[in-house]
């Protein structure tokens, strides 16, 4: 729809980190879509054999993106692999402009869960790993390769994780 395209590009010029819907296209003065923008690079598929320490920034940043999202009253409701790609180190959420993203004036709790529990599925899966089917500080703390999530440069992982271990989070 025209007015909710026209809503995500009036808050897409104020998040720093997700890149919403560019321009609207018109053919004889008609609406006939968007223009998104092109990235080059390659989805979180491609990129699910990466190092743990590579993959543990790569969450980081997804998790502080939907942060950035759900805070704007954005909530993309289909998290998967095909649709995140990594560009020149950075993590890109793509097709946000479909009809599963909801786009609410105000708050919504419902759409807030929806999008922490897709986020969650997705983030499971891009580890695909036992250790991580439960994806908590003290597992990722617990394992031999030096990784340490306490003094981690994005807050919004911990914040994802206190979150989560709340006993009435929805998920």
């Amino acid at each position: 729809r025209e007015s909710r395209l026209k809503r995500m590009m009036k808050i897409g010029k104020k998040l720093k980190y997700t890149d919403l819907v560019q321009d609207l296209l018109f053919i004889d003065g008609r609406f006939a879509g968007i223009v998104t923008p092109y990235y080059d690079g390659e989805t979180l598929v491609k990129t699910i054999d990466e190092p743990i320490d590579k993959k543990i920034d790569i969450a980081k940043q997804l998790v502080r993106n939907t942060k950035e999202l759900t805070e704007n009253h954005i909530y993309p409701l289909d998290y998967k692999l095909n649709n995140i790609m990594l560009v020149d180190g950075s993590v890109k959420i793509i097709d946000l402009d479909d009809y599963h993203t909801k786009v609410r004036p105000l708050p919504s709790l419902s759409c807030k869960r929806g999008t922490i529990y897709g986020l969650d599925e997705t983030i499971k899966t891009y580890f695909n790993d036992i250790r991580y089917l439960s994806f908590n500080k003290d597992l990722l703390m617990r394992l031999d390769r030096g990784v340490d999530l306490g003094n981690c440069e994005y807050e919004e992982i911990e914040n994802y994780i206190e979150e989560k271990s709340k006993p009435h989070n929805y998920i």
